[in-house]
């Protein structure tokens, strides 16, 4: 097994003897069932969206008084989006210096 695949067992303190039976008597295995409590009572995260939510949020606070303002605000910056599909110079020039 790799090296990482060990470290998971052993920092969340699970007995691998399961791992030495058949995958089919694992249910009933007592230290298949203690793991799977263990792992089934981790917090789960969204690390990817929170990271993407909160900095809206903060700025929402800072620049909108009401939800009218931030609905104006999204549409404004969804329309910028279509528009510039992304940033590079060349994509700005064609923009701007057809303008």
């Amino acid at each position: 097994m790799p090296f990482w695949f060990n470290r998971f067992f052993e920092i969340l303190g699970i007995n691998t003897d399961f791992l030495d039976v058949d995958v089919s008597e694992w249910a009933s295995h007592h230290s298949y069932m203690q793991a799977q409590q263990t792992v089934a009572s981790l917090p789960v995260v969204n690390d990817h969206a929170e990271r993407a939510v909160r900095p809206l949020q903060d700025y929402n606070k800072v620049l909108t008084r009401s939800e009218e303002q931030l609905q104006g605000l999204l549409h404004t910056v969804s329309a910028h989006r279509k528009s510039l599909p992304d940033v590079k110079k060349t994509t700005l020039n064609k923009k701007y210096s057809s303008d």
